[in-house]
């Protein structure tokens, strides 16, 4: 059996430490909340602007917060980073309003609240929350087609020739053993006898 190379080794090592850090199963809250943070620099730059778009999108991050690890302090911090325009009473019922019920939602829920597209879910590699503007159906089928394009054009950077050329150049191109009026299996047998001389 070959080993692995041992940075290899290592890294697997690594991601295992990673996933289960002190005896708990890898979540992926912490994924999907900077996905959103991601999308949200994307659309309004670092500060969420002061309006009820910026405020939805505020609400939507502090309920995943309150999922997580210390939230108050995380909450706080998040707020102070992207929304230092929202006075201290309106943050302060804003988190009391998150910790009264926290929310957690689907992927397919969660697209529909961010209005996320298919174009911003590629571009930014997002793949906890899905978009609203494709099934699943369909995002199967592009990714099948670029999947299949790119090992095409894999094939063709090592030498491999399109169908149709490699027909055109093929031996038995136009069956021309029809146009002789005899049978394929002849037609081929006799290309193989050395010509007559």
């Amino acid at each position: 059996m070959i080993r692995p190379a041992p940075h290899i080794v290592k890294a697997k090592k690594r991601e295992i430490q990673v996933r289960h850090r002190n005896g708990r199963k890898f979540s992926m809250a912490p994924k999907r909340l900077a996905e959103i943070d991601r999308l949200l620099v994307r659309r309004y730059g670092r500060e969420l602007p002061d309006d009820d778009a910026g405020r939805d999108d505020a609400l939507i991050m502090l309920h995943h917060f309150a999922h997580g690890s210390d939230p108050l302090k995380r909450i706080t911090a998040w707020l102070a980073r992207r929304a230092p325009w929202m006075p201290p009473a309106e943050a302060d019922a804003l988190i009391g309003r998150v910790f009264a019920k926290p929310i957690k939602w689907g992927s397919d829920t969660m697209g529909k609240r961010l209005r996320l597209t298919w174009i911003e879910r590629t571009q930014l590699r997002i793949t906890t929350i899905w978009a609203v503007d494709i099934t699943r159906a369909e995002a199967a089928a592009i990714q099948a087609l670029t999947r299949r394009l790119a090992r095409q054009a894999k094939r063709r950077l090592k030498g491999a020739k399109p169908r149709h050329e490699y027909e055109a150049s093929a031996v038995g191109h136009g069956q021309p053993w029809i146009a002789e009026g005899i049978s394929k299996a002849t037609w081929y047998r006799r290309q193989k006898q050395p010509p007559l001389q």
